[in-house]
């Protein structure tokens, strides 16, 4: 996304939350699955563009340096005033 590709990625919770509607998702159990979404994305330019476009900005919104660094300094932060309650969680840590 990064490199302004679409990606592909196996349509797992970690992968939907990290690329968000961007990605294209596909069954890793199903080959046919996996060679007709390869197959529309050769086939289909525009589709490839709109992708490319979208997961590029996405990376440079939510993955840039900054962002991380605020976005951990936030967690931390958080978790010391809370005394270390076990309820600040990793969850706050979204990628959306």
């Amino acid at each position: 996304m990064g490199l302004g590709l679409p990606v592909v990625l196996s349509d797992i919770s970690a992968f939907r939350e990290v690329a968000g509607g961007v990605g294209v998702f596909v069954d890793r159990h199903d080959k046919k699955n996996i060679a007709d979404t390869l197959s529309e994305l050769v086939e289909n330019d525009t589709k490839v563009e709109l992708l490319s476009r979208k997961g590029k900005a996405r990376v440079e919104r939510k993955f840039d340096i900054r962002h991380c660094v605020d976005q951990h300094y936030d967690f931390y932060r958080k978790l010391l005033a809370s005394g270390g309650n076990t309820e600040c969680s990793t969850e706050q840590l979204s990628y959306d």
